[in-house]
């Protein structure tokens, strides 16, 4: 990335654009989203990672975009590990099925409340 950059030095920003280029593929300068769309992405992205946030058993958000990417991702949450594993407990995997499904809140919803009542039932993570 530095060097199609024309940088003689690789600095951080480099390493995390080829992380999310692997990860969630090219940057679509050229899709143009009008702005209730945008509005949308936010709102899904937003739902995603505040589950993400809000439940035990997950990784910690390291970034929330809006611009396209790839061939289908009009924006993403990108959760980083805080150390390498090579096992995942059923809470864990439930919490990521959690936050996958975090992405579908309504605008005028009053969210707090559909949020707590969706995620943190008694018993619900255990």
């Amino acid at each position: 990335m530095a060097a199609r950059a024309g940088r003689a030095v690789v600095g951080m920003e480099h390493f995390d654009e080829a992380v999310e280029r692997g990860a969630v593929g090219l940057e679509r300068k050229s899709r143009i989203m009008h702005a209730d769309e945008k509005q949308r992405v936010a709102y899904h992205e937003a739902g995603h990672a505040l589950v993400a946030c809000s439940l035990p058993n997950t990784h910690p958000v390291h970034k929330i975009s809006i611009i396209p990417r790839g061939v289908g991702a009009l924006g993403y949450v990108l959760s980083r590990p805080d150390e390498d594993r090579y096992l995942v407990t059923q809470s864990e995997l439930e919490s990521r099925i959690k936050v996958a499904l975090g992405g579908t809140p309504r605008r005028g919803a009053d969210l707090s409340r559909n949020f707590q009542r969706r995620y943190f039932r008694p018993g619900a993570g255990q």
